[in-house]
């Protein structure tokens, strides 16, 4: 059982959703993991820290990575936590960069090690991903699956999620998010020998810090003005020389049209 639990948490944290806003951020989000099927207390609550980096503006591609805790005990042990991390990109798909509603599609890697007075697990998992972003890059909407992890277990799993920022200065927005999880894992030893699924839903809130903040990406109602570039009066001199000039040209051109 010590398999199915390690593994279940850990399938349920690397899940947490993976946060992006536009440009450069940096997220710290507080976590509340519900889940159940896994041998662990229903409830915890976690913290977490999560950077993306945009690389290329024209293709959309950005890479992240995501660091975090969750304190969760083991039903008959009564103690215990989870360090989590992972690693990730998203590429946004070239026929939707016009619309309002842009797609893309992502993957990387998710690794957790259980900690505990009786033993410590480690596990990590490759996942890959699809969603979409809407509201100015303020909305996402997405889909990940785990392929088979690192152990014998052979967990594997889906989630749906969302993660919405509100700005509140062109710096720093609130982040709100969630992800619902379903998973499934093989024990194959000891007397519970056999597949089991589970699963759970994980809400984040936090903030988030935009690093290069850019006019495009800021609400209308944060933009600075732009000024309009000084236009000086006419004076006497400027509207003199204007004349000159105009009668200087229609003399030349009555010139030219006389001589033809």
């Amino acid at each position: 059982m010590k398999s199915i639990a390690v593994l279940a948490i850990f399938f349920l944290c690397s899940l947490t959703a993976a946060a992006q806003a536009p440009g450069d951020t940096l997220t710290i989000d507080g976590s509340f993991p519900n889940s159940y099927g896994g041998g662990y207390s229903s409830f915890a609550i976690g913290a977490s820290a999560e950077f993306w980096k945009e690389v290329d503006r024209n293709r959309h591609i950005f890479i992240g990575g995501r660091a975090g805790i969750d304190k969760q005990a083991k039903e008959y042990i009564g103690a215990g936590y989870i360090l989590r991390g992972s690693f990730h990109a998203r590429v946004g798909l070239p026929f939707g960069k016009s619309w309002a509603i842009k797609p893309f599609i992502g993957g990387g890697i998710s690794l957790s090690q259980q900690r505990n007075p009786q033993y410590t697990k480690f596990a990590y998992a490759p996942k890959i991903e699809a969603g979409v972003s809407a509201l100015n890059n303020t909305l996402f909407l997405y889909g990940v699956g785990f392929l088979p992890d690192s152990t014998q277990n052979m967990t594997r799993g889906w989630g749906l999620g969302f993660d919405y920022y509100w700005r509140l200065s062109p710096r720093i927005s609130l982040h709100a998010g969630g992800v619902m999880t379903r998973f499934k894992f093989y024990q194959p030893t000891g007397n519970y020998i056999g597949w089991y699924t589970g699963g759970g839903f994980t809400p984040t809130f936090g903030l988030t810090w935009h690093l290069k903040p850019e006019r495009t990406s800021i609400p209308r109602q944060f933009r600075k003005p732009i000024p309009n570039p000084p236009i000086d009066k006419p004076t006497l001199p400027m509207i003199l020389r204007s004349q000159t000039f105009v009668s200087e040209f229609e003399r030349q051109f009555l010139k030219e049209k006389n001589e033809r």
